[in-house]
């Protein structure tokens, strides 16, 4: 007979916080599932202590590294959590009791809150979320998928039943560095700028600037960054960093290798 629930996580260099998440769902979980891009860290040994099986494929998008990541699952239900998402206790004891009724309900996914920091801090806005958000984070094995789902800011799609689980969330530690934030400003952008070209957008200066100009009115004015005062000041400007970063590079992979980046 299938487990009833997988747990899956993509990793790179996920050491910092694995050894915690991995804790705290191991007592609701029947599989653990680690797909990594290339980590050089103590990832690998983490994981497999607790008991995780390894896969390696290298990362060309979130969605697609999903969409394997799952198709390694055999549990009928999947959980997941990124490597910087770490769930309170009170979220793992409504997923505790969740578990008995997985078998029998008629809901397709569950989506969590989750709550953003940056630097450390709690915010009201992160690019591309304002905080906190509700991502699907449990789900069907089969029917919901993320084929056709955007590379960088992937979606769940064919989940028609969704709820929200009430009770507990978790901390997503996004940025704790001036280099995390470097880091995953280059990455992510490299990623993004190739949905660009996928997607038939306009790309070049003139779109740098103005969709930039955009994410400065809308995440310092609009989503409130400025209510964050210093620490919504830097959140804007990682901002408009990744919208000017990703029309810019986008640009250069249109004229380097032709239209079309997929």
């Amino acid at each position: 007979m299938a487990p009833l629930l997988s747990f899956y996580m993509l990793t790179n260099n996920s050491e910092k916080y694995l050894n915690e998440i991995l804790a705290a769902v191991q007592p609701i979980i029947d599989e653990f599932i680690i797909l990594d891009s290339g980590s050089t860290d103590q990832t690998r040994t983490i994981a497999e202590a607790a008991g995780a099986s390894w896969h390696f494929r290298e990362l060309d998008s979130f969605a697609r590294q999903r969409t394997h990541a799952i198709g390694l699952c055999t549990g009928r239900w999947v959980l997941t959590l990124d490597d910087d998402e770490l769930p309170d206790d009170a979220l793992i004891a409504e997923l505790t009791r969740l578990r008995g009724s997985l078998l029998t309900t008629e809901i397709d996914a569950y989506r969590i809150s989750r709550h953003w920091t940056f630097m450390g801090d709690a915010v009201r806005a992160l690019y591309p979320v304002s905080s906190p958000d509700f991502p699907i984070r449990l789900h069907r094995r089969v029917g919901p998928s993320f084929n056709g789902a955007n590379g960088v800011h992937e979606a769940l799609q064919g989940a028609d039943r969704i709820a929200l689980i009430a009770v507990g969330g978790v901390i997503h530690r996004t940025f704790e560095t001036r280099n995390e934030v470097s880091e995953k400003l280059d990455k992510y952008t490299d990623l993004a700028a190739r949905d660009l070209l996928n997607q038939r957008k306009r790309v070049g200066a003139i779109a740098a600037v103005i969709h930039s100009m955009g994410a400065l009115i809308k995440w310092y004015l609009i989503r409130r960054s400025w209510q964050d005062g210093a620490l919504g000041v830097r959140a804007t400007v990682f901002a408009v960093q990744y919208t000017w970063l990703k029309y810019v590079k986008a640009a250069a992979l249109r004229r380097d290798f032709g239209h079309t980046a997929d």
